[in-house]
C-alpha cells in the first residue's frame, strides 16, 4: 500500500518475525510503529521524574504484582486469544517492561507476577 503502519503490541511473537519486519521496512522504505501508551501516564512519568532526581549509583530489583480483572469480552477478542495476543504477559507485561528496562534504566532485575481474572468484579 505504499504507507507506514501503526500496530498494537505485541508486534510479533519472536525475534525471527521482529527479523522479517526490519527487511520489509529496508525493503521497502516504510516504517512500522508500535504503540506503548502507557509510557505516557502520570504515574510513570512521575516515576520516571522520582528516578531522575535520586541520587544513586546501582539500578533497582522491581518485583511488580498486576492483578486486574477483565469482563467476558477479553476472552472473546484478539486479547483473549493467545495466537493474536500471545498471551496476557505479552499483551499486558510488556507495558510493564518498557517502562521499566527502556524508558526509567531502573532495572537490574525484574521478578513479575500477573494474574487475570474474568471471574473477579470489573471496576
Amino acid at each position: 500500500m505504499g504507507c507506514d503502519v501503526i500496530c498494537e503490541k505485541p508486534l510479533v511473537p519472536s525475534a525471527d518475525l521482529l527479523d522479517e519486519l526490519v527487511a520489509l521496512e529496508e525493503e521497502t522504505g516504510r516504517k512500522v510503529f508500535n504503540i506503548l501508551q502507557l509510557r505516557h501516564h502520570q504515574a510513570i512519568l512521575d516515576l520516571k521524574k522520582k528516578v531522575a532526581t535520586e541520587q544513586r549509583d546501582e539500578k533497582y530489583d522491581v518485583e511488580l504484582t498486576y492483578i486486574t480483572s477483565r469482563g467476558k469480552w477479553y476472552m472473546e477478542s484478539w486479547k483473549g486469544d493467545p495466537r493474536k495476543s500471545f498471551g496476557v504477559a505479552t499483551n499486558i507485561g510488556v507495558h510493564f517492561l518498557i517502562c521499566c528496562i527502556l524508558y526509567l534504566a531502573i532495572c537490574r532485575r525484574m521478578f513479575c507476577t500477573m494474574l487475570m481474572s474474568t471471574k473477579l468484579p470489573v471496576i
